[in-house]
């Protein structure tokens, strides 16, 4: 008898030890970049790296980690999440939005002169994808009052937009599902108001 429970549980461990190991490996990924400025009055932009910078890493709603360099990089990001981009940058230098600005701005809308892409973007200051007479009154007002304080923040787009009508300002980009290294993104930075 006693030789047959031992069979038996030799049996059961036998089973057991046969018995597929489930093992999740969870893949880690990197998302990495740079956030440049576009010198406003040259046609295809004067790029360089944004100074006094943050850009955050966030997934849902919750935030990962923080850059404070414009070639920002984030690594080790389990696969299969979505992440959020939101780059920081308040309070144009005082001064720097000047009646020059608004001079350029004036003989765009008569007609007088053309605009780069950059320029219009940064004299779309309400964002609405239109260089008009709304946005005229936001820099006049600005001018008026930019011994004060200053007035508009830096403006954010996508590279990956590719004509003007898609270049709106953006507060983040989203890397949706993450299954792979997200290197090179670019996003730009324009100073709204300033068209020197």
């Amino acid at each position: 008898m006693r030789h047959f429970y031992i069979v038996w549980i030799s049996l059961v461990v036998l089973i057991y030890s046969c018995q597929p190991v489930s093992h999740t490996f969870v893949k880690h990924f990197e998302i990495s970049g740079e956030l440049v400025y576009y010198e406003p009055d040259i046609q295809n932009g004067g790029q360089e790296l944004l100074e006094d910078v943050t850009i955050y890493l966030y997934t849902d709603e919750t935030l990962l980690d923080s850059s404070l360099d414009a070639s920002f990089s984030f690594d080790r990001l389990p696969s299969d999440f979505d992440y959020t981009l939101v780059p920081v940058k308040k309070n144009i230098e005082k001064g720097s939005i000047t009646e020059d600005d608004l001079a350029i701005f004036e003989s765009y809308l008569n007609g007088s002169i053309e605009m780069s892409v950059f320029q219009q973007l940064a004299a779309d200051i309400d964002g609405d994808q239109q260089v008009n007479e709304a946005d005229l009154r936001l820099l006049t007002d600005c001018v008026d009052q930019n011994s004060k304080e200053s007035c508009f923040d830096y403006k954010f787009i996508d590279s990956r937009c590719t004509t003007l009508d898609e270049r709106q300002w953006i507060d983040d980009i989203v890397i949706e599902n993450l299954n792979g290294d997200q290197k090179n993104i670019k996003i730009f930075a324009v100073k709204a108001g300033s068209l020197k």
